[in-house]
């Protein structure tokens, strides 16, 4: 195509995110890549979220070739949850060793982390210059002394012609990744020249001017220093009292101390030594210099980095948790050291609560913790508890995963006062505008109101708000430190119902036996799931004193420490493509797309799925029962809704069994939902690895015994032909759009050490091209379609996979 086509092509509206993503890897050629570089930035976060691990790997196989990953530094300037990601995502790319990647990856870890800290971003210097915001915004120091920080121009049309030619490559710069530190140091560095790489640390020197505050929280004796000190108003002596206070209580004690009191095993991770002190320094206030902008500018890059690293390490912490757990044989143990642990992050995270809002600082979303699994709840969400009681550990044989289930919150949602009521608040409006006075004191009035419920210490009036906050100043400067010390931080709760909620039933002529079908459902469902996630919400929210934030949630996810989950995130992305093919052609194939974070090349963690449970662990709850004989009697009151929602998501993980040739598909990597969807976990085998020192036992396309045809009522039934109906179609719709899944994969060959590519990337992409028989004719697709399902149907091998999983590991 002439440069003129393929500038057409590119300002077209089929001009997709895919199809950026298949040009971005196909033209290298400077110019055209710059230009293609450039239209990154007008993709949604959500794409760019999407495509983040074919972007870095790219990027660092292009390191000297394009500024692709330039516009990752630029992102990670932008926004934290990207910065932790795309730092992950380059951190086991460094943990590979791969020759070449290794060095691109370490210099691409040091300029991550120095965009995280500088917030420098030159595509947001763009955005500020087409949309002026107010005056009074202070914005962020936007040069770096590094030239990689630094933007291409954007490319004109001629590039498409005449490509340009690039400069001198990027200054090279290799350290051993560790986690960032902040140091304050003497001097009158500028904040242009405060960050610095040496010996693995991100070293920051503020200004020497003294922030007013700051020595108060690092020696409780201490005063603070500012000229209107001694004009304080009697809230602002009162709060200065209280944050001396609140620091000698938290230095009272060691984090060993800390630790005893909650019974926390010497073998275990503690938070108090991992995390630090929950007392955090030099945080910018109005009586600080919010209208100093170099001052302003320094205090902020100290909060990102030590935000930054408050994440690694409590990411460390769950992970070395994982570990630790393995060592316990018993079950019992095991639960009462992941209890005793979480107890301790709850203490942690509660003490990191009372002093921001003890100290009323604003904005606080850099201030807590957060997991960014879920792009929606990256930005300002945090964590306020973990709930111990949610939280359970799955059985394995050489590892210990577990659910961690936690309630978050965006802390700097203010309240609906007539003026915070219009107030739109995001990530980038809180680095670079402070809020008025008026919403960062009801802020930190709600926060206040919220955290004197945790400590049960007193019940607060309806009334003015404004009060709120010195309530907790007076409750705080009361406590003794050996108060403090031994003081119980479990969060207020409701008490589950042990019997099923059985639905009140319509109408009074019901036949008895109807109605004894579904009450037996009910308890069956209940007996097999327990308490639905939904209920689980509401109970926890009617009592949790942070319930009246719109942004409230629990969520949960499944801790994997010692796996690699970059494979599982392919697999991951791979499922959501297939579900939006089969959804554009409106066919009713059901896939379950889990989200995945990787945090290294051994952790990381998955978004759990509620309401589940495996047939393994369905089937040895009622000994001696079928799957189809459980299946009708959990579902006898909706059997019909339920066999639908067995052989729709059947059909589509069917599919992506066989293209992805998915294997070790035995009973415990199957769940069966609460409302009859099947969802597939565990892609550790896919493409070219399988079990057993990839011997490829595992032939069969996918799975169909005679356990999952006899749920669809056998292979004469009409539920039968609509399964195959459905496989017949959703083949030929995802024919349609191979590309749009091999380029995923095409993506993350180079350089890669996934075992799914361990056959090489010819054999890996020929193979995964041939099974979409895109050579054949429809009819004669169809007619190899019928061959794989009949292929399928008790397949011998599938059969004795079963039997021995039965035999050696106990599977069902």
């Amino acid at each position: 195509m002439s440069g003129g086509s393929l500038l057409r092509l590119f300002r077209s509206e089929y001009f997709d995110a895919h199809l950026h993503m298949h040009y971005l890897l196909r033209m290298e050629q400077s110019g055209v890549q710059d230009y293609l570089v450039n239209e990154l930035y007008k993709m949604t976060d959500d794409d760019v979220d999407y495509y983040l691990p074919q972007l870095s790997q790219v990027a660092l196989l292009r390191y000297n070739k394009s500024s692709l990953h330039r516009f990752l530094l630029d992102k990670a300037a932008q926004s934290m949850p990207f910065a932790l990601k795309i730092h992950w995502l380059v951190r086991s790319i460094v943990e590979d060793r791969t020759p070449e990647l290794y060095e691109n990856a370490m210099a691409m870890l040091n300029l991550c982390e120095a965009a995280m800290v500088n917030s420098s971003s030159s595509s947001r210097k763009r955005e500020d210059e087409a949309s002026p915001g107010p005056p009074q915004v202070q914005r962020i120091l936007r040069s770096s002394s590094d030239p990689d920080l630094q933007s291409n121009r954007a490319p004109s049309v001629e590039d498409f012609d005449e490509p340009e030619q690039r400069g001198n490559a990027p200054k090279r710069r290799s350290r051993t990744p560790g986690p960032m530190r902040s140091r304050e140091a003497d001097g009158s560095a500028h904040p242009e020249d405060s960050e610095s790489h040496e010996h693995g640390e991100v070293r920051f020197n503020p200004p020497a001017r003294q922030i007013s505050g700051e020595s108060s929280l690092d020696d409780p004796a201490a005063e603070p220093e500012s000229p209107s000190a001694g004009i304080l108003s009697e809230a602002e002596a009162l709060r200065a009292a209280a944050v001396r206070h609140l620091a000698a209580l938290e230095q009272a004690f060691s984090p060993e101390e800390r630790a005893q009191v909650l019974e926390l095993p010497a073998s275990c991770p503690n938070a108090f030594q991992s995390l630090g002190l929950p007392i955090a320094t030099g945080h910018p206030n109005e009586e600080d210099g919010l209208d100093d902008e170099r001052a302003r500018e320094c205090l902020m890059k100290k909060r990102r980095c030590d935000y930054f690293n408050t994440q690694n390490q409590l990411v460390s912490l769950i992970m070395t948790l994982s570990d630790v757990l393995i060592s316990y044989a018993d079950k019992a143990d095991r639960k009462s050291a992941l209890a005793a642990t979480l107890n301790v992050i709850n203490r942690w995270l509660l003490d990191r609560r009372i002093c921001m809002a003890v100290a009323g600082e604003g904005p606080l979303f850099l201030l807590g913790a957060h997991i960014p699994l879920w792009r929606d709840l990256d930005s300002l969400h945090q964590i306020l508890h973990v709930h111990v009681d949610m939280c359970r550990i799955f059985s394995s044989a050489t590892r210990a995963p577990f659910v961690l289930a936690y309630e978050s919150v965006n802390l700097d949602e203010a309240a609906e006062t007539d003026e915070a009521k219009h107030v739109h608040v995001s990530h980038q409006t809180l680095l670079h505008q402070p809020a008025t006075a008026a919403v960062q004191q009801s802020v930190a009035d709600r926060l206040s109101r919220c955290i004197v419920a945790e400590l049960h210490l007193a019940d607060l009036p309806e009334g003015d708000p404004s009060t709120d906050s010195e309530h907790l100043h007076r409750l705080i400067k009361q406590v003794t430190p050996d108060q403090w010390h031994t003081f119980d931080c479990t969060m207020p709760k409701a008490a589950a119902t042990d019997e099923p909620n059985v639905e009140e039933l319509e109408g009074k002529t019901l036949r008895a036996e109807a109605r004894r079908r579904r009450e037996e459902a009910t308890r069956t469902r209940h007996r097999i799931w327990g308490e639905s996630w939904q209920e689980k919400v509401d109970r926890v929210k009617a009592a949790s004193p942070y319930s009246h934030y719109a942004s409230w949630r629990l969520t949960a996810v499944m801790v994997k420490g010692g796996d690699d989950l970059r494979q599982e995130l392919l697999a991951s992305q791979i499922i959501e493509q297939f579900s939006a093919i089969f959804q554009e052609a409106g066919l009713p194939l059901w896939l379950k797309a889990t989200k995945v974070l990787v945090t290294s090349s051994t952790n990381g963690f998955l978004e759990f799925i509620p309401d589940s449970i495996s047939v393994d662990a369905m089937k040895k709850l009622f000994p001696g029962k079928t799957l189809a004989e459980i299946f009708k009697v959990a579902f006898a009151d909706r059997l019909f809704e339920a066999k639908k929602n067995f052989i729709e998501s059947s059909a589509a993980y069917s599919l992506v069994v066989y293209f992805l040739q998915v294997k070790d598909r035995h009973n415990g990597n199957l769940l069966l939902l609460s409302s009859g969807h099947v969802v597939h976990i565990d892609f550790g085998f896919m493409l070219s690895n399988s079990p057993g020192g990839n011997m490829g036992f595992e032939n069969s396309p996918f799975k169909l015994t005679q356990e999952i045809l006899d749920v669809m009522d056998g292979e004469c039934s009409e539920q039968y032909e609509y399964f195959r109906t459905l496989l017949i179609r959703g083949f030929l719709e995802a024919r349609k759009h191979m590309e749009r899944i091999v380029l995923q994969v095409r993506m993350m060959l180079t350089g890669s050490k996934m075992p799914c590519f361990r056959e090489g990337a010819d054999f890996v992409l020929s193979t995964l091209q041939d099974r979409f028989f895109s050579n054949l004719t429809e009819e004669a697709c169809i007619e190899k379609v019928v061959e794989l399902i009949d292929t399928s149907v008790n397949n011998w091998r599938a059969i004795q996979y079963d039997n021995y999983q039965r035999l050696v590991n106990g599977i069902l």
